[in-house]
């Protein structure tokens, strides 16, 4: 996956004022952290935006379960052209996660009182189809584990799992901060992505099964969270996403992308060290 700036010059993203360093690298965060989102669909040549929850799948690309009954999914299926916005005032999502490896991207600590225009979000385009017969039941998963209420009609025949196939994306992180994003910036590479979803429950029940401690540690150590009953419910290339009933959800970031499942237990080993003040210098896999 190329960092922001890294395209080719023939698909160099077009640049507006820019007051963030990493722009692409912001936009995923704000997807990876995003319950809920607007959908913007086609209503007979009408623009029709509707609110609805999403979780993200191993490439980054946002899932949506919805009704065949809905309006917005009766307008898929006329046409498949869509966008999500999604903004960093998420309900349910803790925003004053003091995580160490986020260099400095801006998560206000009060959004929901702050000026919605000065906070970030991002603005995805692209077609919406339903997930693939070999994904779905992955898919599905990281769609409950960030909708656990879900459960009660997701087995309802109406309903289904559709993803935003991303082409390209379109972020304001503030006042004059504007960047246009490629796919390619947005999202993790197929094969890689592949790979941690795999490997991803196994991941989690070992770490909820065996390391509950390590967790808790990483919670209130690392992303300066309340004590709670933390657990972890999602694991991809860039972080993981952890759940405490009674507190909400609240995303950790690795200090650098995972570039194969192999490297998660020495990633969250260290990163277990660093929430219990051992500092070990070593390169993260």
């Amino acid at each position: 996956m190329a960092e922001p700036g890294s395209s080719p010059e023939t698909n160099k993203p077009r640049k507006h004022r820019d007051a963030t360093t990493q722009p692409a690298r912001l936009a995923r965060l704000l997807i990876r952290r995003a319950r809920f989102g607007a959908l913007g669909t086609a209503d007979h040549g009408h623009p029709h935006v509707s609110l609805i929850a999403v979780a993200s799948d191993q490439r980054g690309q946002p899932l949506m379960l919805i009704s065949d009954l809905a309006k917005h999914t009766q307008n898929i299926g006329r046409d498949v052209r869509a966008s999500v916005l999604i903004e960093v005032a998420q309900p349910g999502v803790i925003q004053d996660v003091g995580d160490p490896f986020n260099n400095g991207l801006p998560t206000p600590q009060r959004a929901d009182q702050a000026d919605p225009l000065t906070l970030a979000r991002v603005t995805l385009t692209g077609r919406v189809e339903a997930v693939p017969a070999e994904l779905r039941a992955a898919d599905q998963e990281r769609f409950l584990a960030r909708h656990p209420d879900a459960q009660r009609y997701a087995h309802f025949s109406d309903f289904n799992l559709y993803r935003l196939v991303v082409e390209e994306g379109h972020l304001v992180a503030g006042f004059g901060a504007i960047n246009d994003l490629t796919a390619e910036q947005l999202l993790i590479a197929e094969e890689r992505a592949q790979a941690l979803a795999a490997a991803e429950p196994g991941m989690i029940d070992h770490m909820n099964a065996d390391h509950a401690d390590a967790i808790a540690d990483m919670a209130t150590g690392l992303l300066n969270l309340p004590k709670g009953t933390w657990r972890m419910t999602g694991v991809d290339c860039e972080g993981y996403d952890l759940v405490d009933g009674n507190r909400g959800w609240a995303r950790g970031t690795f200090e650098q992308p995972l570039r194969n499942p192999a490297g998660a237990r020495a990633v969250f080993a260290r990163l277990t060290n660093l929430a219990r003040g051992i500092d070990l210098t070593d390169d993260a896999p």
